[in-house]
């Protein structure tokens, strides 16, 4: 899913690089998604009941790396790498 959503932040953050979330050499990478839920009446299941829509509203990514340095005792650090969110 990320790679189809990952070209949205090279339109929209000005640098912007693509993200290898399969790369664990160095650390490794998460990201986070955040979705706009709508439900719509005319959508019914079998049930009768409204089904919902979802729709991508932004997304972060956060990389996990090993720190030798980090006070009070070497440790594993998270960065927030991008974060997106859509008009």
């Amino acid at each position: 899913y990320h790679d189809k959503v990952q070209p949205l932040a090279l339109w929209f953050i000005e640098t912007a690089d693509c993200v290898d979330t399969c790369n664990t050499d160095d650390g490794y990478w998460k990201v986070i998604y955040l979705f706009h839920k709508t439900i719509i009446s005319k959508n019914t299941d079998a049930t009768g009941a409204s089904a919902p829509r979802y729709a991508l509203a932004g997304y972060l990514t956060l990389f996990h790396f090993r720190s030798p340095f980090k006070k009070p005792k070497p440790g594993i650090v998270v960065r927030i790498c991008q974060a997106l969110v859509l008009p």
